[in-house]
């Protein structure tokens, strides 16, 4: 898999990457110290990383100007 495009956590800004584990890959971020959020996918999910990496990037603005509420 070619190196995903990831947007930046939502909360802290914080770098994000997929972390690849023995049991599977998730979405992180490298999270600052005032990020107290520290959001992540989850390997356990069951959801394949292209899932996971679709919806870290997804943001409600996004959806809003989709639907024309925002």
């Amino acid at each position: 898999m070619k190196t995903p495009e990831l947007k930046p956590c939502p909360f802290c800004g914080g770098e994000a990457y997929v972390a690849d584990l023995r049991y599977g890959q998730y979405v992180t971020c490298h999270h600052s110290n005032e990020c107290h959020i520290r959001p992540d996918s989850h390997p356990f999910s069951g959801a394949k990383i292209e899932k996971q990496i679709e919806s870290w990037n997804r943001r409600v603005t996004d959806e809003k100007k989709q639907t024309g509420i925002f």
